[in-house]
């Protein structure tokens, strides 16, 4: 049996063509949102909630799991380690699907952070308005480093949870742009444009996640970007396409 975390659009993809191999095939997604959209797309057991160390054990334990396919977002480093830890303690396989990375270090306008809390320094120390478009789970550590949140205006999906915490972080409606993507070049342009930013916040996600359009359009309104770099994770068994991951579990026993 095979547990596939995932719940990005690249996951859903993976779990969809492994489907077509086997019906043995669980899928997990973090959140009620992944959770709805995979069983839309997917024809096989989608469950969903974030499982701890022992709670992942547990349940491979449980469904009889020998492989664990590690689709999830580059930063989900937690659960990303909680896996690989799991798969050494039940001694079953672990693989690694990793988008490949789409941005050069040197890019002129991309100034990079190890975390949230140094990208908050960093704008702090600075004027002008700032387009967060990493979401609502780490908005707190950035706004820790930043002493004026009015300035702060934060891109998220339209979900109730993700607006309430924004509300509880005290940002006002104007600074909560709640629309889902993707988001083209273009779009990207006038958003920034409209709050008339001097920064944007993103992650290297990758072409699935649309980092080049956002970077185009901070190149086009001369905004600086702030990249959240990569955590470092050793990960076992990594595969940069679908086709190499699905080949190599071919070749091990099911």
């Amino acid at each position: 049996m095979i547990l596939l975390l995932g719940g990005t659009s690249d996951g859903l993809k993976l779990a969809k063509e492994l489907y077509a191999y086997t019906k043995d095939i669980i899928m997990s997604t973090a959140t009620d949102y992944g959770h709805l959209i995979a069983e839309e797309a997917f024809q096989g057991k989608v469950i969903w909630g974030q499982m701890d160390e022992r709670e992942l054990l547990a349940f491979c334990e449980a469904y009889k799991i020998n492989h664990i396919i590690d689709a999830t977002h580059p930063y989900a480093q937690i659960i990303s380690e909680n896996a690989i830890k799991v798969c050494k303690a039940l001694n079953i396989n672990y693989w690694r699907y990793e988008r490949p990375a789409s941005i050069e270090d040197n890019i002129v306008n991309v100034i990079w952070c190890k975390d949230y809390y140094e990208a908050g320094e960093y704008i702090n120390k600075r004027e002008g308005n700032v387009l967060v478009t990493t979401g609502s789970r780490h908005i707190d550590k950035f706004l820790e480093g930043i002493e004026n949140i009015e300035r702060v205006f934060v891109r998220v999906l339209p979900i109730t949870e993700n607006i309430k915490k924004l509300e509880n972080l005290k940002l006002t409606p104007k600074q909560i742009i709640a629309i889902q993507g993707p988001f083209s070049m273009k779009m990207n342009k006038e958003m920034l444009d409209h709050i008339k930013a001097k920064f944007l916040l993103t992650k290297e996600s990758g072409t699935i996640g649309h980092t080049k359009e956002k970077i185009e359009a901070a190149l086009h309104c001369g905004v600086e970007v702030i990249m959240i770099k990569r955590p470092l994770v050793q990960y076992p068994n990594v595969y940069e396409t679908i086709e190499g991951l699905i080949g190599a579990i071919k070749r091990t026993a099911m």
